[in-house]
C-alpha cells in the first residue's frame, strides 16, 4: 500500500531514456505522417506559410502542427523566413 510518504520520497530510478525512446517513435511516425499522407514538404514549398495558415489549409489541429513544426525545425529539415515556415534549402551542389 502506497503511503503519503512514499509519494514524498525521490524515485529510484530515472525513467529520462524511456521517455527519449517514445519520443523518437513519434518523431518518426509524425515524419512517416507529413511525408506520406500530407505531402507536406512539397504542399509547403508551394504554400510558404504560418502556423495558422498551415493548420487551416491542411485541416490540422494547432498543437500537432506545432510539435511537427518544432521537431522539423529542429532536423533542420524547415526554417522560418519573415513569419513564414518553409523546407530548408539544399546548398548549391548538394541536389
Amino acid at each position: 500500500m502506497i503511503t503519503a510518504d512514499d509519494l514524498l520520497r525521490h524515485p529510484l530510478t530515472d525513467p529520462t531514456s524511456i521517455y527519449r525512446y517514445r519520443d523518437g517513435l513519434y518523431a518518426t511516425d509524425m515524419l512517416a505522417a507529413a511525408i506520406c499522407h500530407l505531402d507536406f514538404f512539397d504542399w509547403l514549398k508551394e504554400h510558404p506559410a504560418d502556423q495558422q495558415t498551415i493548420c487551416r489549409s491542411l485541416g490540422l489541429q494547432e498543437r500537432p502542427v506545432d510539435v511537427m513544426l518544432t521537431l522539423f525545425t529542429a532536423m533542420d529539415l524547415l526554417h522560418n523566413t519573415r513569419s513564414r515556415t518553409e523546407p530548408t534549402r539544399l546548398p548549391p551542389g548538394q541536389n
